[in-house]
């Protein structure tokens, strides 16, 4: 299957998101373990996850 290049630019903003929620994960796991508030960064994930729902769905909608 060839992707569009509108396709393939949703893709790789996905990707991107994906890998910054992952990144953001990671930190917030790593923090709450030594006790640190991690509210800001559980605030960025928020932020991230509605940026990669709008992906998706820009991606459905094209798809």
């Amino acid at each position: 299957m060839h992707l569009s290049d509108a396709q393939a630019g949703l893709a790789e903003q996905l990707n991107t998101v994906t890998e910054d929620v992952l990144l953001l994960q990671r930190k917030i796991a790593e923090r709450q373990a030594r006790g640190d508030d991690v509210r800001g960064f559980q605030q960025a994930l928020a932020a991230q996850r509605r940026k990669m729902d709008g992906v998706q769905e820009q991606l459905r909608a094209i798809v």
